[in-house]
């Protein structure tokens, strides 16, 4: 669980990547979040974003080696 400033506890939501570095998180509530993308040997990417309702969100990224 997170505990997030207003002290509300939430689970984050967590995937995997497939073959070709595709993932998808599903039925996510409109709102407030925070992405983050890790992989060994890489270093993390990060970025707040807000989802409004009904919203299909694509995101590309290239993550940079440490």
């Amino acid at each position: 669980m997170i505990r997030m400033n207003d002290g509300l506890e939430v689970s984050p939501a967590v995937t995997n990547t497939d073959d070709i570095g595709a993932y998808m998180l599903e039925q996510l509530q409109a709102g407030d979040y925070v992405l983050r993308i890790s992989s060994p040997g890489f270093r993390t990417y990060e970025i707040a974003l807000y989802l409004p309702s009904d919203f299909e969100c694509k995101i590309a990224t290239h993550l940079k080696k440490e």
